[in-house]
């Protein structure tokens, strides 16, 4: 049988730090059930102004960060340690370790604000959107996507359904990945003074280095910031585009065979280890799909090239709506990756129809205005 518990397949152990984001999180909820209609133009606008907010206080809190540490090297620690650049490297360990220590503190401070703000904003967004966030399986896949994307941890590497989500993903871009974020200051601080000393060395202008850090610190935290909000839209708008297609699916499953029923769910698996992410809408997708199908193994064994070979004798209808599904799927995690463009245009190949890229532009701008992606206007959909 499907699993009925869709957000263990996400992550069935959430660390502290996961619990108490998501404590956080519903105790600001309101919503009762999912809301499947468009966004109203002023729910858009309510949307577009909590983020412009939340994108203010992240950068303010990299002015005031950088400012703080700037300060603190201009007014004491040069003080303390005057001649500096004259000291060999072994002598200039008591300096290393108070501007270290004084940054940790600052930066802790920092990082827990910007925890906060973004946390905040995604309850509102869960507010305004209509997504409940206590209670129920997919609610609770919705609240743990919301939490780890606010705290900016990547997405689990445990097997969905029996699929691996990073199959293809070096080892080493993981590293990458978990350590971006959490050596910001470090990293861009000593980046900054490093390249600012070669070209301003034995200038007027040096003393102005350590003050170049909170505009430094406002750009990153803005940018993180954006990239934290364009998730959790992504997050809180796909429920709304599967509901849409489960319904699509559900109209047609009497006249669905088994072999379009494999196609279709085998095809939204590969999407997912292409994704090279197991992002929760995939996993949203994938239980839903498995609880409408309701196929006869729980577990997905994918293999794409035999998919293909089935998909070219389904039937028109079965073609049509394996494309559509596999098209609206593409869309719902975030940008498309090359060797999702290519299982696409394979399968519309598979079934003799033309790939039109321009399409994917066109639901992927709807589906992040909180707009339908029925298929009634969306599968011919241009952009007003």
């Amino acid at each position: 049988m499907p699993d009925p518990s869709p957000h263990q397949a996400y992550v069935a152990e959430p660390n502290a730090l996961e619990r108490t984001a998501a404590l956080y999180l519903q105790s600001q909820s309101r919503a009762d059930a999912f809301r499947l209609r468009a966004l109203t133009a002023d729910e858009y606008r309510q949307i577009r102004r909590m983020e412009r907010q939340t994108l203010l206080w992240a950068a303010l809190a990299g002015v005031i960060s950088g400012s703080v540490l700037g300060g603190i090297e201009l007014t004491f620690v040069r003080n303390q340690f005057d001649g500096l650049e004259e000291l060999d490297w072994a002598d200039r360990w008591p300096y290393w370790t108070a501007v270290l220590s004084l940054a940790a503190a600052v930066s802790l401070v920092e990082i827990a604000f910007l925890y906060w703000n973004a946390l905040r904003a995604m309850a509102a967004l869960s507010a305004v959107t209509g997504l409940p966030l206590k209670g129920g399986n997919y609610r609770m896949l919705a609240l743990r996507g919301l939490a780890r994307t606010a705290l900016e941890f990547p997405n689990p590497r445990t097997p969905v359904y029996g699929i691996d989500p990073v199959a293809l993903v070096p080892r080493w871009k993981f590293v990458a990945q978990n350590l971006l974020y959490r050596a910001k200051v470090g990293i861009s601080s000593f980046l900054l003074r490093i390249v600012l000393r070669r070209v301003l060395v034995r200038t007027a202008l040096r003393g102005l280095i350590p003050m170049l850090a909170g505009p430094l610190y406002a750009i990153w935290n803005a940018w993180i910031t954006r990239r934290i909000l364009r998730r959790a839209r992504e997050q809180a708008f796909a429920p709304r585009a599967v509901e849409a297609l489960m319904a699509e699916i559900a109209a047609a499953r009497h006249h669905l065979g088994e072999s379009a029923r494999r196609v279709m769910v085998e095809g939204v698996g590969e999407l997912l280890v292409r994704n090279q992410d197991a992002h929760p809408t995939y996993v949203y997708l994938l239980a839903r799909l498995m609880e409408t199908l309701a196929p006869s193994d729980s577990r997905i064994t994918v293999d794409w090239p035999a998919r293909l070979r089935e998909l070219e004798k389904l039937t028109p209808e079965e073609q049509s709506l394996v494309l559509w599904v596999l098209t609206v799927a593409s869309v719902l995690g975030g940008g498309l990756r090359r060797t999702q463009r290519e299982l696409l245009e394979q399968a519309h190949a598979a079934a003799g129809e033309s790939f039109q890229p321009t399409r994917l532009t066109e639901l992927r701008a709807r589906l992040m205005r909180g707009e339908s992606l029925s298929a009634a206007n969306a599968r011919h959909a241009t952009i007003p």
